[in-house]
């Protein structure tokens, strides 16, 4: 999943159908923070990507729910259930997608808070 932020947009709110079940994604857009809410259907894996200007920048902290999983540049291991992992992400080939900072979680659902 590869959050977007698209032209004067500050809100979305999308679900997708799957044989595991439900996989929703809804996000709103600030002029302070983005906040991203996932849920991932059961027994299944997901990564999630969230734009970031720069995903180095010792000013970017992101919070899935109220607690740090990525500071001064490096994810934050163990620090909320169900994110396993954390990465700087360039923004695909030919620059086709934002730059931003990918998880890995498992199941369930969260909400992911990105501050600059």
């Amino acid at each position: 999943m590869h959050t977007q932020i698209l032209g004067n947009l500050t809100s979305v709110d999308a679900s997708f159908d799957t044989v595991a079940g439900p996989l929703r994604c809804s996000w709103v857009k600030t002029h302070s923070n983005l906040s991203v809410t996932v849920t991932i259907p059961p027994n299944t894996e997901s990564s999630v990507t969230l734009p970031t200007d720069d995903a180095a920048s010792p000013h970017l902290t992101v919070t899935e729910s109220g607690t740090v999983v990525w500071q001064r540049g490096e994810f934050v291991a163990a620090a909320s259930p169900g994110v396993v992992s954390g990465r700087r992400s360039d923004g695909g080939a030919f620059g086709q997608q934002q730059p931003g900072v990918t998880f890995e979680i498992g199941s369930g659902r969260y909400t992911f808070v990105v501050v600059s």
